[in-house]
């Protein structure tokens, strides 16, 4: 019965997760820059960033995000041909992985009611704890080409090969986590329960040292290229992580909204659910709960202590895992009898129907948006044979077979050079031909120092000189520039 719902369960989810994929949700800035990284990893066989070219070396080593959904984007690449398409299928894949593991875990640990009920909230229930954009968080994650999908899925993997005693590969799994997204950690922890802990370390160190020794031998390059992160990394102040604890609630706010009851309800049972959890670890016979409970710990201290940003994309590390514990607490009350499973299955079609709705929204929206290659196309025609092009990241892929410079790649060279360099002076020697601005363009240079800022504005009004505008309900307003003779 197990395999025939989840196999169903699957079916239903990869339709969803898969429509319209290559352009729905709107293709990103952030997707198109891990994208261009995984290109080149792709073509040129190297980790680099062309598009970042002058800072900090990144055209020829990129440091400043995590190598592995470069790896797995670069297979994709590789076997079916590149694009965003290629890219978002990694994580499509990625969410699928978590969703059988949860499952299957939550089958071999708590039984088959549990596994059914902890599969249908990762896929139907409406919780928006991640802010996305259906309040879905399976599906939100699944159809971008980011690697915070892939983090939860090594972690879910790691899990599954420590619940078989598989101790090499739990390592090594884990450690894949932790080199797909910071978060990833969490599954470290996990690592120190019973027995067979050296070739734990062992398979960790398999995956982990030689990204280690990669960005030593660039160490250099590496702490100038993390300056992208601004104060996110201010380790070594007390007041960061003081400020980090106190606005962690800050993340989970969008959770109480919309204020559906079912989803309500369920967010309330997460308390004695957790209680319920972690009573259970006292007996040392209990290793698959001390297996789930020292995760959700490790991953909400990370979270809590760690991260500036209280990004609400980041609980997905949780909501695997707060979908079987929910599913088990529930199925362990299943003594109750019959009014029990009634009332379990009232609850669970009010919050199917919910959401299904918001399966619907998604799939009428993916309907209306403008395909990515259309604007893509309109942008390639308005700029000449050759030359080079200044912009956003998100519009690389479409003309990424023509000198292109990111924007903040300047911006970022300017701060580093504490505003010695003017920003004319680093257009002029990338020997500029055309500009693009578009909103990334424009609210992206608020986060630099005012100087940057005017110089910025300055040299489009001076140098520039608008060819074509292009207005889209889906990407807004673009605007393509030519750099007049007398400022290349």
């Amino acid at each position: 019965m197990w395999l025939a719902f989840a196999l169903a369960l699957t079916v239903w989810f990869v339709r969803a997760a898969a429509r319209d994929l290559s352009n729905f949700r709107p293709v990103s800035n952030d997707e198109v820059e891990l994208i261009e990284v995984s290109y080149t990893l792709a073509t040129q066989a190297k980790l680099a960033s062309p598009m970042f070219a002058g800072f900090f070396d990144a055209e020829d080593h990129h440091l400043w995000t995590l190598p592995v959904q470069h790896v797995l984007d670069a297979i994709a690449f590789k076997a079916f041909g590149a694009g965003v398409l290629q890219a978002r299928w990694v994580s499509v894949v990625a969410a699928l992985v978590t969703l059988w593991c949860a499952g299957w875990l939550a089958l071999r640990w708590y039984g088959l009611g549990a596994a059914l009920v902890a599969e249908t909230l990762l896929v139907f229930w409406h919780s928006n704890l991640t802010a996305g954009a259906t309040g879905l968080p399976l599906l939100d994650v699944s159809r971008v080409a980011r690697y915070d999908v892939l983090a939860v899925a090594f972690g879910w993997l790691a899990l599954l090969a420590m619940a078989y005693s598989r101790s090499l590969a739990a390592g090594a799994l884990a450690g894949l986590a932790a080199l797909s997204q910071f978060f990833g950690v969490a599954a470290l922890p996990v690592l120190m329960l019973g027995g067979g802990l050296r070739r734990r370390v062992v398979g960790a160190c398999i995956v982990g040292v030689p990204w280690l020794v990669y960005v030593g031998v660039h160490a250099a390059d590496l702490a100038g290229q993390l300056t992208v992160y601004g104060q996110r990394g201010a380790f070594l102040q007390p007041t960061f992580y003081v400020a980090n604890v106190l606005g962690e609630p800050n993340r989970y706010l969008d959770a109480l909204t919309p204020l559906v009851p079912t989803n309500l309800l369920l967010l309330f049972g997460l308390v004695p659910s957790m209680v319920w959890l972690l009573w259970r670890t006292r007996s040392r016979r209990r290793y698959a709960d001390r297996l789930l409970a020292i995760y959700l710990l490790s991953a909400l201290a990370l979270l809590t202590v760690a991260d500036q940003t209280k990004t609400p994309l980041y609980a997905i590390l949780f909501v695997p895992g707060l979908c079987l514990v929910l599913a088990a607490a529930w199925s362990a009350l299943a003594r109750f009898g019959i009014w029990w499973w009634a009332a379990t299955a009232v609850l669970l079609v009010l919050m199917v129907n919910d959401g299904l709705s918001a399966y619907a929204t998604d799939r009428a929206e993916a309907a209306e948006v403008t395909p990515y290659s259309d604007i893509g196309r309109q942008i390639e025609a308005a700029l000449p044979a050759d030359g080079v092009v200044l912009g956003p990241e998100r519009w690389w892929w479409p003309v990424h077979d023509r000198p292109y410079i990111s924007l903040r790649g300047l911006w970022f060279q300017w701060a580093s050079s504490a505003g010695q360099t003017t920003f004319a002076e680093l257009a002029s020697r990338t020997r500029v031909n055309r500009v693009i601005v578009n909103n990334n363009v424009r609210d992206d240079i608020r986060a630099f120092p005012g100087p940057l800022q005017d110089q910025f504005w300055a040299f489009m009004d001076r140098c520039t000189a608008l060819v074509q505008t292009i207005d889209d309900p889906t990407y807004f307003q673009i605007e393509i520039y030519r750099v007049t003779d007398q400022c290349r």
